[in-house]
């Protein structure tokens, strides 16, 4: 007896196996089920907080001359603008530009006979130029940390760099004109 119960628990292995190691073929699928009836309506989720208006902290101030000081190729003037905060210094950007015969640079402008610097600090945009520039319009945009597109990518090389948009850029951006 003992003999037929080890046969069998053989038998039972060897059939598990083999039965193990063979699979069939998946079949067709089947038929399309039938929709379903719609489920109850959910409940209306919390109020969700205001969005930023992105371009709303953004300062384009508006075209201006400045009464520059000096003399010979050392002349100066100062924008002075309290919005110009230590955030944006460190997280912002600012950008100024001068009118020159109709065209718009961005400063730091330079050509072989004039040049017009700027330096920019707490509450104050300092112009240096080799020539008395007072009678040249400048312009400033002062973009806090998080408004949109203060940068734009692209890729060259396969490396990415970020660059300052172009005045035409932030014209369009921010929805200024001249």
């Amino acid at each position: 007896m003992k003999n037929k119960f080890i046969y069998l628990i053989c038998l039972t292995l060897l059939i598990s196996a083999v039965g193990c190691t063979k699979e069939s073929p998946v079949g067709p699928p089947g038929p399309q089920g039938e929709q379903g009836d719609p489920g109850k309506k959910g409940n209306t989720g919390e109020k969700g907080e205001n969005g930023d208006d992105e371009g709303a902290n953004v300062v384009v101030s508006d075209w201006s001359t400045q009464a520059f000081t000096g003399a010979q190729r050392k002349w100066s003037a100062n924008i002075t603008d309290n919005r110009i905060t230590e955030a944006i210094l460190d997280k912002g950007d600012v950008s100024v530009y001068v009118k020159i015969d109709g065209a718009v640079y961005e400063l730091n402008y330079f050509t072989n006979s004039a040049n017009i610097i700027q330096s920019v600090s707490m509450g104050k945009i300092q112009l240096q130029s080799t020539f008395d520039a007072s009678t040249i319009e400048f312009r400033y945009i002062l973009i806090p940390a998080g408004a949109k597109s203060t940068s734009l990518s692209s890729t060259s090389m396969g490396l990415r760099t970020e660059k300052r948009p172009s005045y035409k850029e932030y014209q369009k951006i921010y929805g200024f004109n001249n």
